[in-house]
């Protein structure tokens, strides 16, 4: 069809607000956003991250509940409340629609600026509460991920790709539908590695996966993220309680087995308790813990990295 002469400015304008605006902003609409400040975005009271859970008191533990005892310690999990997940999603999302609309209102040709500083800032703080959200959620990546690998390297590529399809979960979790992020990121996170592991027995010419025992089928439920966390932590345990005596010394081991209640009493000491016992001040215990923790640290594997004191 021919183009009239008319026609041609509004093309030209049309590309020159591609080339001004290249990248859309995206964002999981929500109804109160139009209505909304940002001060009307506070932070829940109770803060957005659980407490850690409290120490085992049973007399008697069993190994899978002193490994994630050890691990509690030596590993301070960020798990978010729900109402700081729904929070973090909120505020991102708001600040996210709030730069779109500055970029819509803005003249295409030649936008000021001050409104590309303000969408830049926003963006920039999106990004940072996209952040906060991923690593609240890392340790669901690599509880997954270690039920479909069979191999440390397979665990960190399939740790890469679970991290892949998280930071796209949470770019399209409606928060507005109350349910929990992690159970949304799950099942993204499963199909996603169930494909690769699939694609990858075909590729080898291996059994049908449907009929492989070592692709189980998972089942169909809501995964806590205390779970998942608990049961990568012992994952790491295995390793470091496989080498705690060689690892450590004497005195070392003692103040690891009473800071965490794994000296057969089931009670976590204090400092102050485990200074009196060793005729040390409090600070001394401190340095000797985070000591061993570092020791315990350097044979924890690929995991090492998320232990701290």
């Amino acid at each position: 069809m021919k183009r009239t002469a008319t026609s041609r400015p509004q093309e030209n304008r049309a590309s020159a607000r591609r080339e001004s605006n290249p990248t859309e902003i995206t964002y999981v609409p929500n109804s109160g956003f139009a209505s909304c400040s940002r001060k009307d975005l506070q932070p829940p009271e109770d803060g957005l991250y659980r407490e850690n859970p409290p120490a085992a008191t049973a007399a008697r533990m069993n190994a899978a509940l002193v490994e994630s005892t050890l691990l509690q310690g030596l590993q301070q999990s960020r798990l978010l409340t729900h109402a700081g997940e729904q929070y973090l999603f909120r505020r991102m999302n708001f600040l996210r629609y709030q730069a779109s609309q500055i970029q819509a209102a803005s003249p295409a040709e030649r936008p000021s600026p001050r409104r590309q500083r303000q969408v830049k800032q926003l963006l920039a703080e999106a990004d940072e509460l996209r952040g906060e959200l991923a690593a609240a959620n890392l340790r669901l990546v690599a509880s997954i991920s270690g039920r479909f690998s069979k191999s440390s390297d397979e665990f960190d590529e399939f740790v890469a790709e679970g991290n892949a399809v998280l930071l796209n979960a949470i770019d399209c979790f409606d928060f507005s539908r109350g349910y929990r992020f992690s159970t949304y990121a799950t099942h993204a996170i499963q199909r996603r590695l169930y494909r690769l592991t699939t694609q990858r027995a075909r590729r080898s010419s291996r059994e049908s996966v449907a009929s492989d025992s070592r692709f189980p089928e998972l089942p169909e439920r809501e995964l806590d993220p205390e779970i998942l966390a608990r049961e990568e932590r012992q994952a790491v345990a295995v390793r470091i309680l496989n080498r705690f005596d060689e690892t450590l010394d004497d005195r070392e081991q003692a103040i690891v087995r009473g800071r965490f209640g794994l000296d057969g009493t089931g009670q976590s000491k204090t400092l102050r308790t485990l200074a009196d016992q060793f005729g040390l001040s409090k600070e001394r215990i401190r340095q000797l813990l985070q000591r061993a923790i570092g020791k315990l640290s350097e044979v924890s594997g690929p995991l090492a990295s998320d232990l701290a004191l």
